[in-house]
């Protein structure tokens, strides 16, 4: 065997990236166009740790090989933004067979939990948990119909498990869901004046970013700066620890 077959055939950790750092390097690709080996230094604008993230969940959907060469794929993902939602789910149905089978409509927590134990997903832990929430954001935003309890569990790690000043975990509320946008990001509200997005620090209190633009027409360097804030309050509050 070649050292790049056995390369191509090395097991990469299903995506635990934030949805939305998926979106900013796709349309950074587009922005700058894509070069012959996606590496580190293509997404400048993102932190260490968001390229690396970045970089495994392309391997892992095989949008780029083991050298970091860009496969047709990627092409069609990054140029084709207006398919970009049939595209994604074509990837979720080859990458997440099994889970695809059970029907996320259908699925409970445990399941879910049951099936990235698969050696496919090569995670555990922390990552584990990263990677199912970018599982259920992505289904979301490519047209997957997803149980109310899956959403539940993601909308209750992207808030750290909110509590009340009594100490006492405060339950989410219609009021809660009806907040999340199509990617599942925490508390975003959109209205006249832009977008506002609020998450809850660990030790209470809480970050609100507010843009006063319509995203949709954030270009070049102003859409990587404000999708690299998102990307950092996503990070900071996946890595709340559970109560």
């Amino acid at each position: 065997m070649t050292d790049e077959r056995m390369a191509d055939e090395r097991k990469y950790p299903a995506a635990y990236l934030p949805y939305s750092t998926l979106i900013t390097g796709l349309d950074h690709l587009k922005t700058v166009s894509i070069p012959n080996r996606i590496e580190s230094g293509t997404f400048p604008s993102m932190s260490s740790q968001s390229v690396s993230q970045m970089l495994s969940a392309l391997r892992f959907f095989k949008l780029i090989d083991a050298n970091g060469n860009p496969q047709p794929a990627l092409t069609s993902l990054v140029n084709n933004t207006d398919e970009r939602k049939s595209l994604m789910k074509a990837l979720i149905e080859e990458h997440y067979p099994d889970i695809v089978k059970l029907d996320l409509a259908k699925m409970t927590p445990s399941q879910l939990d049951e099936a990235f134990d698969n050696d496919h997903y090569n995670v555990s832990g922390e990552t584990k948990k990263k990677a199912k929430t970018f599982l259920l954001k992505a289904a979301v935003a490519a047209g997957f119909q997803v149980h109310p309890l899956l959403v539940k569990i993601t909308r209750n790690r992207k808030s750290g498990n909110r509590k009340s000043s009594s100490g006492a975990v405060r339950p989410l509320t219609d009021a809660d869901f009806k907040k999340v946008d199509q990617n599942l990001n925490p508390i975003v509200e959109n209205n006249n004046h832009g977008t506002k997005k609020t998450i809850q620090l660990n030790k209470g209190g809480s970050v609100t970013l507010l843009v006063d633009i319509n995203i949709m027409e954030l270009k070049g360097k102003d859409r990587e700066f404000i999708f690299e804030l998102i990307d950092k309050l996503d990070q900071y509050s996946e890595a709340l620890p559970a109560d």
